[in-house]
């Protein structure tokens, strides 16, 4: 399928328009049509030109036909892939990106839509007013508006069948100015000089004369056969409309002087014997426009409520032809505000933001559909990956360089509309590329990973939380959550027995912890484990679970799992094996996110200066995190003399300035054991909120289980403190390169 078949065969649609549904000519190439012969052709055209200059303005004409013209590939690429339902380019947008961007879309197209009409009819009110000065111009223009209403609702088909007459007797006098008589002898051609246009300022008044693609695609739910009518329809028009532009241009500049086309913007009056001609071309033109709007602006409203994003009443349909009865009336209604309370030109510039942005959205989907080469994606009509990403970037570019103050504003409503979708949080099984796109730049930065060097500097924990089935895990969920917030990964493991390994029990048990995290807004992944122990699935998933570079390299356990399910020394000693970092977090009642966080104490342990390293880094994660920030950070430790403590004081002095952190530093005094100056933890940090301990490795003489058991009597020890978590550096990275100075 190309171009050249496409214009060979526009007109073989015949046939079709005799059944219930439309065919290509009076269903897609004549909606276009009436658009792009709009009030530019007729009282824009020259002006433009005399400012601009032939070369230029054949420049712009080219360049702005490219834009649609492109946007019509990518949408016939579509059309041949997919089946198109009622609604037009929200259809598409919507099935491609999703509802919440779908209906933004959307309700921004409908929203020009019926701006359309309303131009269109106050257009014809404002040139037809002369003629009855003595009828009220609201009560005329609510008049006509009612009419074209009841012309659309009555039946699309003879809706379309009237545009048919208006583009007829709005085209004629095209050929009574190509033919006609020039410029009389008595025409006086004016000398005031004027400014010349840029290219992009010619472009901003001509580009709205070729944005009818919309107008075609509207009536897609009521094509016989849309796969074959739009792509033929579309390119037909937008040639035809290219060539007819191009023509006229050329046709002015070789029999009208530049001084008359810049200085006399009704020029076209003065080249035909019949000027009457050119004011009635221009009613035609417009009220072809308004009536085509009352077309496409229903049918829009109606798909955007079908899938639910309105209320179902409005998408109800009556006849053969589903004819949007509900939705014509609110567009109606809408309509007869826009006319009674004034004028609308100040928003035409918004409409062709409107425009490009679904342009740009569709040639966008496009591109990435044959970027990611999906298994779904098998167009009839191929259209390369680069010419569709083209097409979204030259719409961007178009947006920017008409008006970047309106391309803001139009922006900032559809990202608006966004946003309360979002938080709707509508359902719906429609299948889009999202999934596609996350899956291939996922993979892209995924192997890209694997083959960089791991970074210190960018370091952030992934933290893999264990949890037994049946048993809460949130205190340590918002734990892991306060330190990594949306910078690092997060992993729920629960653990089930291996009892029933049956997929229903499996899956429901993520869907359900799935659901738990969500409506805790905790991010996380979910990862389900069946073994015979806790112990066991811990030791499963350490060795097993992750991808590549994004393998957690932080385990988080209770202090209750530790007490009572495992061995603590077999599991510190499999980390230190594979490398990886242990928290043992003591649960407490009260919940972390809920109470109001002053002082966070860091032990500073002298001989295990890898888990000092990690502690501080891990405080410092969590005074970024809003609900932490106000926190103050001691950094304490004991020695067993003053004379050591005055050396230790003066160490961690100039330790904390040298690596530029903002903590406290307090040195104790105390002779007893080390083993016993642990003890002393509870008395000096009663006030702090967290305690962060580090967790010493297995000596040469101690036995796993010894291990073990000290660790059950440290932790005794300090059960008045609210919250303690005890930090092992697997010793993955040399923490301490972070604090060095640079």
């Amino acid at each position: 399928m190309n171009i050249k078949m496409a214009i060979g065969n526009i007109f073989s649609s015949n046939k079709e328009s005799e059944s219930d549904q439309l065919g290509t000519f009076i269903g897609v190439f004549l909606p276009i049509m009436t658009v792009m012969f709009g009030v530019i052709l007729y009282l824009r055209l020259g002006w433009i030109l005399g400012n601009t200059g032939l070369y230029k303005m054949t420049a712009v004409i080219s360049f702005s036909s490219l834009i649609t013209l492109i946007t019509v590939f990518s949408l016939s690429a579509v059309v041949t892939n997919m089946r198109i339902g009622g609604g037009g380019l929200y259809y598409v947008i919507s099935r491609s990106f999703g509802m919440e961007m779908g209906s933004a879309i959307g309700l921004a197209l409908y929203i020009t839509q019926v701006m359309t009409i309303a131009l269109g009819t106050i257009g014809f009110v404002e040139s037809f007013q002369h003629f009855i000065p003595f009828v009220n111009p609201k009560i005329l223009g609510l008049s006509v508006a009612l009419v074209l209403f009841f012309v659309a609702t009555t039946s699309a088909k003879a809706a379309l069948k009237a545009q048919l007459v208006f583009l007829i007797l709005s085209v004629l006098p095209v050929l009574f100015i190509i033919w006609g008589r020039g410029l009389p002898v008595d025409y006086v051609i004016p000398e005031q000089s004027a400014e010349s246009f840029s290219f992009w300022k010619a472009f901003a008044f001509f580009f709205p004369a070729v944005t009818g693609v919309e107008a075609g695609v509207a009536l897609s739910g009521n094509l016989k056969n849309s796969k074959r009518s739009l792509p033929l329809g579309c390119i037909a028009a937008v040639v035809i409309g290219y060539v007819i532009y191009l023509g006229m241009t050329w046709h002015f500049d070789s029999h009208v002087p530049r001084l008359a086309l810049i200085n006399d913007p009704l020029i076209v009056f003065s080249l035909t014997r019949f000027p009457m001609l050119i004011s009635f071309g221009i009613w035609m033109t417009v009220l072809s426009c308004a009536l085509g709007g009352f077309l496409a602006a229903p049918r829009t409203l109606q798909a955007i409520a079908n899938d639910g994003v309105l209320p179902g009443k409005i998408g109800e349909g009556h006849g053969s032809q589903n004819n949007p009865r509900v939705a014509a009336i609110i567009t109606f209604s809408l309509v007869a505000i826009a006319i009674y309370f004034g004028n609308l030109n100040l928003l035409i510039s918004v409409m062709s933001m409107f425009i490009l942005i679904a342009y740009g959205m569709l040639n966008l989907a496009t591109g990435l559909e044959e970027f990611i080469e999906s298994a779904s994606w098998r167009p009839k009509f191929r259209v390369p990956s680069y010419v569709s990403l083209l097409g979204a970037a030259l719409c961007l570019i178009a947006m920017f360089m008409i008006d970047a103050g309106t391309s803001f504003c139009a922006v900032f409503f559809v990202l608006f509309i966004y946003a309360v979708m979002r938080r709707r949080k509508l359902s719906s099984d429609l299948d889009d590329i999202r999934n596609g796109i996350l899956m291939f730049f996922s993979r892209f930065a995924i192997y890209r990973l694997n083959y960089a060097k791991p970074s210190l500097r960018t370091w952030r924990p992934n933290f893999l939380v264990f949890s037994e089935e049946g048993v809460d895990s949130t205190p340590l969920m918002q734990f892991a959550s306060s330190i990594s917030r949306t910078k690092g990964f997060i992993t729920m493991a629960s653990i089930l027995s291996e009892e029933d390994t049956s997929t229903e029990r499996l899956q429901g048990a993520q869907l359900k912890l799935r659901r738990s995290l969500r409506q805790k807004k905790i991010q996380a992944l979910v990862e389900i484990c069946a073994a015979a122990s806790f112990g066991s699935g811990i030791a499963k998933l350490m060795t097993s679970y992750g991808l590549g570079p994004i393998t957690p390299d932080t385990m988080v356990l209770s202090s209750h799992q530790v007490e009572n399910l495992l061995n603590l020394g077999e599991v510190t000693s499999l980390a230190s094996s594979l490398k990886r970092n242990l928290l043992v977090v003591r649960e407490n009642e009260e919940s972390i996110v809920e109470r109001k966080i002053t002082q966070i104490d860091i032990w500073w342990d002298e001989k295990d200066r890898e888990n000092n390293d990690l502690m501080l880094i891990l405080a410092q994660m969590l005074q970024r995190n809003p609900s932490w920030r106000k926190a103050v950070i001691y950094l304490k430790s004991i020695a067993k003399d003053e004379l050591a403590r005055e050396s230790r004081l003066k160490y961690l002095q100039n330790f904390i300035e040298t690596s530029r952190i903002d903590i406290k530093p307090e040195v104790f005094v105390s002779s007893e054991p080390v083993e016993k100056q642990r003890t002393l933890i509870e008395h000096f940090s009663s006030k702090s909120n967290l305690v962060l301990v580090g967790l010493r490795t297995i000596k040469e003489d101690e036995s796993k289980e010894e291990f073990h058991s000290n660790f059950v009597r440290l932790n005794r020890s300090l059960k008045d403190l609210p919250l303690i978590v005890f930090v092992f550096n697997g010793r993955s990275f040399e923490f301490s390169k972070i604090f060095r100075a640079s």
